[in-house]
């Protein structure tokens, strides 16, 4: 977690030949190491907070320098999230790094429920990727499955389409089970608001971490209670700001400056 900080401070502090000690103070809300971001969080509050006590950077400069620095930690990370955190809203993203913005605001709730169960997001890539070795023709099948439901669950979005999104969510999670990243404790978590939720799937790289169930006000105190009797859990509506920048320097002095890193939500 904090190694991508680090990183940051020592580029900027070495960029303008400084000399100048920073300290920094991460606020969060929410659970870290649980498949939420947390880290493309920091790594773009970081950015964003450290860079600025230098220059003013575009959210595209931002959003590399966090990349960058996410890739200390995860070498091969897509840059989704960061891209998530710098943007806000619900965003078409592809390998490639092209970016669209769904236009649209989003009328529903996301419960979160946390299963207490730690994960390795390497373990589950190599775990993946040998699934995709010994089964290269049913992993493949899943692949072009995936991108047709991918293409249906953009169109129900801008439609709200609630009950669409939440089956497309639970057929994604068969497809996860397949490629061996859910486990029987989040499965039971899905199973419990199987009928009060539109859907739910497991969240980040799975194996662990945490589920995310689809509500509106209509079912959302159902959705929590079903799941607050032995689950951490919380509700979360989805940002449409992204980054926001705001400074509380402590002390004028050159050799000091404290940099409060605010949560982003997302």
């Amino acid at each position: 977690m904090f190694r991508p900080i680090v990183y940051i401070a020592q580029r900027m502090l070495e960029k303008f030949h400084s000399d100048s000690g920073i300290k920094i103070i991460v606020r969060a809300e929410f659970p870290s190491g649980v498949g939420l971001g947390s880290s493309s969080a920091c790594c773009v509050a970081a950015a964003a907070s450290i860079s600025g006590l230098f220059e003013n950077n575009t959210k595209e400069e931002i959003l590399k320098m966090s990349i960058d620095a996410e890739r200390t930690i995860f070498e091969n990370t897509s840059g989704a999230d960061c891209t998530a955190c710098v943007y806000g809203g619900i965003l078409e993203y592809n390998k490639d790094g092209h970016v669209k913005k769904l236009e649209f605001v989003p009328e529903f709730d996301l419960v979160v429920a946390n299963s207490g169960i730690t994960h390795s997001t390497s373990r589950v890539v190599s775990m993946v990727r040998q699934f995709k070795d010994e089964r290269q023709e049913v992993f493949s099948s899943l692949c072009t499955q995936e991108a047709s439901l991918i293409e249906e669950a953009l169109n129900a979005l801008q439609k709200n389409d609630l009950a669409k999104i939440g089956k497309l969510m639970t057929r994604n999670q068969e497809f996860l089970e397949k490629i061996g990243v859910s486990n029987d404790t989040l499965g039971s978590m899905i199973s419990l608001v199987k009928d009060v939720s539109y859907g739910a799937k497991i969240t980040g790289a799975g194996d662990g971490g945490c589920i995310i169930a689809l509500a509106d006000k209509a079912n959302l105190d159902r959705t929590l209670g079903a799941l607050a009797k032995k689950y951490e859990c919380f509700s979360a509506k989805i940002d449409m700001i992204g980054l926001e920048q705001s400074f509380d320097l402590k002390s004028q002095n050159l050799n000091f400056s404290e940099i409060f890193m605010q949560e982003l939500n997302f």
